[in-house]
């Protein structure tokens, strides 16, 4: 089981300033159960912004309701099988870094593995311009 480090949650001390990203998973947050956008969508993207998401409908960041899976233990080999990806994207370089579930380390495309604890201790936030994790869905940062 992993007791993930909260990509919804965690929203920053400052409401007016919240904190940027500096990764996100590479799959959608609907791959992993997290609440759409309460206008009814539910093709959201991680939001640039620590504790967000980004709806491209109302194109406004939100705090989803639920995290999915991210509100409990997760069962990372049961997760895998149900094609759940926990691999991530550093979007300042954006390397993707590969979740090895056997040692519960993110290993980068260099071989160096970063262990879960580097990951609890640093929290997510973003680059500017584009970046394409997946296909044709995009985290971007609004002008």
């Amino acid at each position: 089981m992993l007791n993930a480090p909260d990509p919804v949650d965690g929203a920053a001390a400052d409401a007016t300033a919240p904190a940027l990203r500096t990764w996100c998973y590479v799959q959608p947050p609907a791959a992993y159960g997290v609440a759409s956008c309460g206008c009814g969508n539910t093709q959201t993207q991680w939001s640039e912004f620590q504790g967000l998401l980004w709806c491209a409908k109302c194109e406004k960041d939100f705090k989803p309701v639920h995290g999915g899976i991210f509100d409990g233990p997760v069962p990372v080999g049961m997760a895998q099988v149900m094609g759940i990806s926990f691999d991530r994207i550093i979007l300042a370089t954006k390397e993707v870094q590969r979740f090895d579930a056997e040692s519960a380390q993110y290993v980068s495309s260099t071989g160096v593995a970063v262990s879960l604890a580097d990951i609890v201790e640093s929290n997510p936030p973003t680059a500017d311009g584009t970046l394409q994790p997946q296909g044709d869905r995009a985290i971007r940062r609004r002008p």
